[in-house]
């Protein structure tokens, strides 16, 4: 990524680790045949979010950075199709659904901006010809 600041200074981060709280306490409410289904999918697939950031932050080139932020997006796809199935079960109200998505589609764009700027600052490679 494009700065030396410690991941844990990085905006995206810290709003990665809000979803994150968020989730974790959405779900503890979850009903107890949940815990190990729904309820362990979520917790287990949000909280590889910040844990990608931090790994895209200090990810030794751009194509590294690249690939790792593109895999938190993924993340956020299945984390969004995750809560769109518990709505679906009334495990969750619509309130909750829209403000988790709404949450991890802001992520999303953010994660957006920050693959067009390292495709902004990467080195020219060398064509083939040369």
């Amino acid at each position: 990524m494009t700065t030396h600041k410690p991941y844990e200074k990085l905006r995206l981060w810290q709003l990665a680790m809000d979803l994150v709280e968020k989730s974790y306490r959405l779900t503890r409410d979850f009903p107890v045949e949940e815990k190990s289904g729904l309820s362990a999918l979520i917790r287990r697939n949000i909280m590889t979010l910040p844990s990608r950031i931090a790994e895209a932050h200090n990810a030794p080139c751009t194509q590294s950075s690249s690939a790792i932020l593109k895999s938190a997006q993924e993340s956020l796809l299945e984390f969004e199709t995750a809560l769109l199935l518990c709505r679906r079960m009334h495990m969750i109200s619509n309130w909750s659904t829209r403000r988790l998505r709404k949450r991890a589609q802001h992520l999303t764009n953010l994660i957006d901006h920050e693959l067009s700027l390292l495709v902004q600052t990467a080195p020219e490679t060398p064509s083939a010809a040369s």
